[in-house]
């Protein structure tokens, strides 16, 4: 999909996806957010890095928002990003410098085909927080067209758990990928683990630990069914323990 704003409009058009991008930029006035599938992001095939290359040197890419999994059930299930950017008004307008980027973990809704509301995430999930922390808004211009105007000089105000920036050096050093994930600086920590003949004793010293208990459990519940003598006591070891309980009263009536 693609909204294409023109004076305050917008048109929801669908393209097709080996062209999207490339369509779309062709065909803006000033603005533009594309949602797109996350593999044109970083797809290898030449074809789609030149669009993205053109993207990126050509046009001001504001921002690229990661969606989860199934967002646009039930008409795709693919994973998708919208990618946002403008036209400059002019050769000497303002090209992709920082691109702010924010991964939406939940829309609020369920990833199924119905789309059910989450009982224990808030009606938007994480697109309140993503609007709120949304660093541009669109000025008018005299001549015609908008500029994005940062809404505040410090780029940490718009940093989160969630959201982060990437610079045009970095998308350059990465072949023009554009996909969030890549340049998250939130990267999980290693996780340690023992080694696998470590937790294979550990496994064997646990069952047999176990078996040790079932076997005196079998003798305590195999009660015999001849009267005890010596040689039950021999070939049932706490057969006596149950016995000398039987004797002391302890049997139910």
């Amino acid at each position: 999909m693609c909204w294409r704003g023109r004076a305050g409009a917008a048109d929801i058009k669908p393209v097709p996806d080996s062209v999207m991008i490339g369509a779309s930029a062709r065909s803006i006035s000033w603005n533009c957010g594309c949602s797109i599938k996350k593999g044109l992001l970083f797809d290898s095939k030449s074809m789609l890095r030149k669009i993205c290359r053109k993207l990126v040197e050509q046009f001001e890419v504001l921002a690229v928002l990661s969606l989860p999994n199934g967002v646009f059930n039930p008409y795709s299930g693919a994973k998708t990003s919208i990618v946002v950017f403008r036209r400059p008004l002019g050769r000497d307008d303002s090209r992709t410098g920082h691109i702010w980027l924010y991964r939406v973990d939940s829309d609020g809704r369920d990833l199924g085909a119905t789309r059910r509301p989450l009982s224990d995430f808030p009606a938007d999930g994480d697109l309140e927080h993503m609007v709120s922390l949304f660093p541009y808004t669109c000025r008018p211009q005299p001549g015609g067209g908008v500029k994005a105007i940062l809404k505040a000089d410090d780029h940490k105000r718009f940093e989160s758990a969630k959201s982060w920036w990437a610079t045009v050096e970095e998308i350059r050093k990465n072949d023009y990928n554009l996909t969030a994930g890549r340049y998250c600086p939130h990267q999980a920590e290693a996780i340690e683990h023992e080694k696998p003949e470590v937790l294979i004793n550990r496994l064997l010293e646990l069952e047999e630990e176990i078996t040790a208990d079932l076997q005196d459990l079998l003798a305590m519940v195999a009660v015999p069914s001849e009267p005890y003598t010596e040689t039950v006591a021999e070939t049932h070891p706490r057969a006596a323990d149950v016995e000398e309980g039987y004797t002391r009263g302890d049997r139910h009536e």
